[in-house]
């Protein structure tokens, strides 16, 4: 369907009467179509709406997808946000070959600011999130990830995420190792105090509530509404949470039972994680923390903080957390945990998902070594019946795609020489992961050695060898 008649229907449909827009009738003029794409309802439907729902993408379309319960639908597939490597470039060639259910950005990093609650701080906030699309990966749901450490600065991105880009729930990352983003309280520094982890999560999940209240997707609990105030920001009357009192949060596994019963999960707010800062002396601690303050999914990747990516992912931790969410504490059995960490062929899937319960996988660098390994664990590990087709032709689906996705420099001033030397070098990392096996050491060994400056040439050659990998 061509574009203009895609997002033609897509208005007429759902930028109506609910939302101030009249009742639409023939052509949709230039300036709805421009306020309805940044609504972040129009996002939800569009898989239904043309057709594009399938069994593999059909979570893309229920943003409270995270209240089912594993037993109701089959463990989630997740692409993992990877700095560097999972670039939107990426993402369209994992497209191509299908199987996931779900992409998760690299981190958006959210750094504190001296204007807070100003609309300077909100301008400031809007230029930072300002790429997300979330049309990019249809009909796959795209998830934006943030990092941070300053919780009225995140809460001004989920704003901004959720009422300006449409986003369909947010990630928060509690998982990166680096000094630079720890130093400053971001990333798996969280994990060091769950009441301060609580706080952050708590805020994100009320600021989330109140623009889905906002934008009227859904009905208005008020029984359940939390406190809230008004701040000042470049859109009239936009809705915060008030800073989070987390002094009765789950320390020690002291956690009470909630009064009243959840509210539905609306926007969700999901967290990435890792055991623990040092150890994993907090981590339960951090889980039930995670689950009070009102996320709807946490993913564990099985290492701390200190270990980086050495040694083994400790997939005894995601079972843990299953247990503690689904035994021990019964009432947030509707958290749903997912299991992150060296999972790179279909048989670690299926130990995984036999040993932890999981809710479901995410893969980052498996998906690097094996780009069809969401096929092939919906096929031989979740027994999906999905269209066959033949490996070379998926592989050579992945490249092409991989190629033809950057073959425009994303800044209109850079030039194309710079851009093709960039290429190249992203050539370089992929083929550092895709040859990775022993047996395909020569082609890779080949590959990162040649000296050229045609990104075309070059991938012709990567194709040659990958097809004969």
């Amino acid at each position: 369907m061509e574009l203009a008649g895609f997002v033609n229907k897509l208005c007429l449909w759902n930028a109506g009467e609910k939302h101030g827009y009249g009742t639409c009738k023939g052509n949709v003029c230039e300036s709805v179509l421009r306020r309805a794409r940044n609504r972040a309802h129009i996002g939800r439907r569009v898989a239904v709406l043309h057709g594009f729902e399938t069994a593999e993408s059909s979570a893309w379309c229920m943003l409270d997808a995270s209240d089912q319960t594993r037993g109701e639908r089959a463990p989630l597939l997740i692409v993992a946000p990877m700095e560097v490597l999972g670039c939107a470039q990426f993402r369209a060639a994992l497209l191509a070959v299908g199987g996931m259910d779900e992409f998760v950005t690299e981190f958006i990093r959210v750094p504190e600011h001296e204007l807070q609650g100003s609309r300077g701080h909100m301008r400031h906030v809007r230029g930072i999130v300002k790429h997300f699309d979330v049309h990019e990966t249809l009909p796959v749901k795209i998830t934006p990830q943030i990092m941070g450490g300053e919780i009225m600065s995140m809460c001004a991105a989920v704003e901004s995420l959720v009422m300006d880009r449409g986003a369909p729930g947010v990630d928060l990352n509690c998982g990166c190792p680096a000094k630079g983003i720890t130093g400053s309280g971001g990333g798996s520094s969280l994990l060091r105090d769950p009441n301060a982890l609580h706080g952050m999560v708590r805020a994100l999940r009320e600021t989330a509530d109140a623009c889905a209240d906002r934008l009227g997707h859904f009905e208005t609990s008020r029984a359940h509404a939390p406190a809230r105030q008004l701040v000042h920001s470049s859109r009239a009357e936009i809705v915060e949470p008030q800073r989070i009192q987390t002094t009765n949060v789950a320390v020690k596994h002291k956690v009470q039972a909630p009064t009243k019963e959840r509210p539905p999960i609306r926007v969700p707010i999901s967290v990435k994680m890792r055991t623990g800062y040092a150890s994993t002396e907090l981590f339960d601690e951090n889980v039930l923390a995670i689950a009070e303050g009102g996320a709807s999914r946490i993913t564990i990747h099985g290492r701390t903080k200190v270990q980086h990516y050495t040694g083994s992912a400790d997939w005894s931790m995601v079972a843990r957390a299953k247990h503690l969410l689904t035994v021990k504490y019964p009432q947030y059995t509707n958290v749903q945990v997912i299991g992150n960490g060296d999972i790179n062929t279909t048989l670690d899937a299926a130990q995984i998902l036999s040993l932890a319960k999981c809710d479901g996988l995410m893969l980052g660098r498996g998906a690097c070594k094996n780009p069809l390994i969401f096929r092939q664990i919906k096929q031989q590990v979740l027994g999906h019946a999905i269209p066959e087709r033949d490996r070379r032709e998926l592989v050579r689906a992945f490249w092409t795609t991989y190629a033809s996705a950057g073959v425009v420099p994303k800044r209109a001033n850079t030039s194309m020489a710079k851009h093709h030397k960039t290429q190249v070098a992203k050539y370089k990392m992929m083929v550092n992961w895709f040859f990775q096996q022993s047996h395909n050491a020569r082609f890779r060994e080949i590959l990162l050695t040649t000296n050229t400056d045609d990104p075309l040439w070059f991938m012709d050659q990567i194709i040659r060898f990958a097809l004969l990998a």
